[in-house]
């Protein structure tokens, strides 16, 4: 199948995404500006829909996210 993706700017709370290998609900999310040197980032913070623990993840803001995909028995 094929991987779908979302492009960091576009994800918004509760959306399920990737954040650090685990599946997570977006709970949180800031963009920063970007710096001297540096391009815009997001920070997005969410819980893990495996064993419920938070996870934090700083992406460009140009870059593409792993959307997970949820099957409801």
């Amino acid at each position: 199948s094929e991987e779908r993706k979302i492009q960091a700017n576009n994800v918004r709370k509760g959306a399920v995404i990737y954040l650090c290998g685990e599946p997570c609900v977006v709970k949180d999310y800031t963009f920063s500006k970007p710096g001297k040197t540096g391009s815009k980032k997001a920070f997005f913070a969410g819980k893990s829909l495996k064993n419920g623990r938070k996870y934090e993840e700083v992406v460009p803001l140009a870059s593409f996210c792993k959307l997970a995909e949820i099957y409801y028995h």
